[in-house]
């Protein structure tokens, strides 16, 4: 698989969110649903997590040991449920580079 050369050990550490535009609730700017997946290859990893309001950023702040010193800026695309309520979503992809496998972060 993609982890041939060493095993990537990850953990997020933090999801960084703006100010949420639509209101100011804050529940409503929280991250949910929060996957970590592998990329192309073992230097890649993508993060994906759901907001239901629109957020202005979709950043990731990691590092190794302990350390929040690397940022990653994705993008977010909206997702609109069929249903009768029409509920909206926000689903937030930022992909991490340039890691090192078999490290932590």
């Amino acid at each position: 698989m993609a982890l041939l050369h060493g095993t990537l050990l990850f953990t997020i550490l933090s999801i960084v969110s703006s100010r949420s535009i639509l209101t100011d609730d804050p529940i409503f700017g929280q991250p949910e649903q929060i996957h970590i997946s592998y990329g192309r290859d073992p230097t890649l990893m993508i993060v994906t997590w759901v907001t239901l309001n629109q957020i202005n950023e979709s950043v990731v702040e990691y590092g190794q040991d302990d350390m929040f010193d690397l940022r990653a800026t994705g993008n977010v695309s909206i997702f609109q449920d069929s249903g009768s309520e029409k509920r909206r979503e926000y689903i937030h992809r930022v992909v991490l580079n340039n890691l090192k496998p078999g490290q932590r972060y």
